[in-house]
C-alpha cells in the first residue's frame, strides 16, 4: 500500500484553508513536466469531471489484488496517450452480498476477472468492506473503454 498512499500527494496539488500550497512532484518536478506538456491537455478536464470522491475501508486479498501505482521515471517513455484523462482512471466498484460468498469469491478470481482481463479491464481489488455485512464481496476494477459507453448504449437500445 505504500506505493498507493504516496501516489496522492505526488500528484495532488495541497490546498491549506483557501490557499494553494505547492504541488507534488508531478506538478513541481521541471523535467516531468517538459516530458509530459504535450500530453497535459487531455488531462485538463479532469477536476472538471471529478465532482467529490469519498474513502472506504476495504480488506483486500493480496494474491488477487493489484492496487499499487505503477510509477514512470523521469526518462522513461511515456505511456500511450488515451482519449480522457486516463484510461486506469475510471474505475468500478461493485458489492455483493451472496449466499455463498467463499464460492462466490472464487467465481469472481477464476472466471470473471479473467474474462475482464480480456475485455482490457483491470481488476485491481477483491475481497470485503470488514465495515459491512458479513459475506460482503467489494470488487474494483478499471474501465477501459468508457468514453465508447454512450454510442454502445445507443447502439444496444436501438438508436
Amino acid at each position: 500500500m505504500a506505493a498507493l498512499s504516496s501516489h496522492i500527494p505526488s500528484t495532488r496539488t495541497l490546498i491549506i484553508g483557501r490557499r494553494r500550497a505547492a504541488g507534488g512532484e508531478f506538478q513541481t518536478e521541471v523535467a516531468r513536466i517538459e516530458e509530459t506538456r504535450s500530453i497535459r491537455a487531455v488531462f485538463a478536464e479532469r477536476p472538471r469531471l471529478i465532482q467529490k470522491s469519498r474513502a472506504t475501508l476495504i480488506e483486500y486479498d493480496s494474491s488477487v489484488s493489484t492496487p499499487e501505482v505503477a510509477w514512470r521515471k523521469v526518462g522513461e517513455p511515456l505511456a500511450p496517450l488515451p482519449q480522457s484523462f486516463g484510461l486506469q482512471s475510471v474505475v468500478a466498484e461493485t458489492r455483493f452480498s451472496p449466499a455463498a460468498p467463499d464460492t462466490f469469491y472464487q467465481q469472481t478470481i477464476n472466471e470473471i476477472w479473467p474474462w475482464y482481463r480480456q475485455q482490457g479491464a483491470r481488476p485491481l481489488i477483491c475481497r470485503w468492506d470488514p465495515m459491512s455485512a458479513p459475506g460482503n464481496i467489494v470488487t474494483l476494477r478499471s474501465v477501459p473503454g468508457y468514453h465508447a459507453l454512450p454510442e454502445l448504449l445507443a447502439a444496444w437500445h436501438g438508436g
